[in-house]
């Protein structure tokens, strides 16, 4: 049985550095070049590629919104601070956000990746 207490395998679970990130791309929609995906998305940091809009960012984490670091559009994309957050859609942790010393950089550039003080009772 797995106790869910201070400590306990079940609640500490998420709070390791994670093995599991890889990155994703969103496409944000059709671009003609790289002027009209600035254009057409001025807050998306959007790359054209092969006639879309896309931006590459860090899966499964958020970005940290409202910080003055990047463009608050909630995807983890370089240059920017963001959560850890295996538990997507579940308790998170709480307290105060603290760096989890994970490693991303081989993933994307220039993540801060920050975990919650305590991960729970």
């Amino acid at each position: 049985m797995t106790l869910l207490r201070t400590g306990g395998d079940a609640i500490n679970s998420g709070a390791a550095c994670p093995s599991g990130y890889s990155s994703k791309t969103f496409i944000w929609g059709t671009g003609s070049d790289q002027v009209d995906c600035s254009t057409k998305f001025p807050n998306a940091d959007s790359t054209y590629s092969s006639g879309n809009c896309i931006t590459t960012f860090l899966y499964p984490a958020t970005e940290i919104m409202q910080d003055d670091k990047g463009n608050d559009n909630g995807l983890c994309e370089s240059g920017e601070e963001c959560l850890h957050n295996p538990n997507s859609g579940a308790y998170a942790g709480h307290g105060n956000l603290v760096d989890s010393s994970c490693d991303v950089s081989g993933i994307i550039s220039g993540i801060t990746l920050k975990i919650y003080e305590s991960n729970g009772y």
